[in-house]
């Protein structure tokens, strides 16, 4: 089939390069990042214009940065709705809003176009590999026709679907939640483990081995004991962006949510240093700032 890709950049571009490889798809693709794309048609990818994409594709994908930029792709004339044929899948890979999500379904729907929502849980390297998480959302006989096509794209174990459209967000969003809570708590351990005297590495070793280790704790920690933050698996703006839809989805649901009201206050001190391009995890510089200490250099 026709497969158009709108947004090959840090994950786009390498779950673009694992179709390429895994099947015989005729894929297009369509970024505003020339390099971007010259990286994809260098395994055989063709580029296209937006609407021109839009019309002829079967199965529509993007892995957008922003509500605002995947509202315009999928509601603008150039877009989806203003090209796709009735009976084409689209296929939102990309973090965004529950109810922005939801209200695009609706418009699409109304012009005989499917949409499934299916943000992922991955590094850039996995996503290359395939063994991607995907949190999918939507019509459950829509899913079923694409199977296959999240099963080459993710990790056929990680695959979940997880009920009507706008779900998969609800699923990724809270899960994203839940990565920065423990990575802010992780910080916060440290900065007072090693405040009171303890070598920074002897602490890292005994909790790696008791109740308090987690995957999360794991990553905050190597990180911060190595003192690097430049190389992001995730940065630092996009766990800010995501734990901004938690609260956005916490206040439509009318939940209390205080812990996950002070990790996106922590995460904010950090992006006011500059470093929203730099790992998720440098929220840790936050507390080394306030303290005069380095992870890295502490030693009991």
């Amino acid at each position: 089939m026709i497969i158009g890709f709108i947004g090959v950049g840090t994950m786009g571009g390498p779950i673009c390069s694992n179709l390429l490889r895994q099947t015989d798809h005729d894929i297009r693709v369509f970024d505003l990042n020339d390099e971007a794309v010259a990286r994809v048609e260098a395994l055989g990818a063709t580029r296209s214009g937006l609407a021109e994409l839009c019309a002829a594709a079967d199965v529509i994908l993007t892995s957008l940065p922003a509500v605002s930029i995947v509202e315009k792709i999928a509601l603008g004339e150039d877009g989806v709705l203003g090209n796709a044929k009735p009976g084409t899948t689209y296929i939102d890979l990309s973090t965004t809003s529950v109810s922005s999500t939801r209200a695009i379904a609706a418009k699409l729907a109304a012009a005989g176009i499917d949409m499934l929502d299916a943000p992922i849980s991955t590094s850039a390297d996995q996503a290359g590999r395939g063994e991607m998480a995907m949190m999918v959302g939507g019509d459950p006989e829509v899913f079923e026709r694409h199977r296959e096509l999240f099963h080459t794209m993710g990790d056929p174990d990680k695959v979940f679907y997880v009920g009507g459209i706008g779900n998969g967000l609800v699923v990724k969003i809270v899960n994203n939640y839940l990565a920065q809570a423990y990575t802010a708590a992780a910080s916060e351990a440290f900065a007072v483990g090693v405040s009171a005297g303890i070598d920074a590495q002897v602490l890292h070793n005994a909790i790696s081995q008791s109740s308090g280790n987690s995957m999360m704790y794991q990553v905050l920690a190597n990180r911060a004991l190595a003192g690097r933050y430049d190389d992001p698996d995730f940065t630092l703006d996009l766990g800010y962006k995501d734990a901004q839809l938690f609260l956005e989805l916490s206040d439509d649901l009318k939940i209390p949510t205080p812990i996950g009201s002070d990790v996106h206050t922590q995460m904010r001190f950090a992006l006011g240093g500059d470093r929203g391009k730099l790992d998720h995890t440098v929220v840790m510089r936050v507390y080394e700032d306030l303290l005069g200490i380095d992870i890295s250099q502490h030693e009991g």
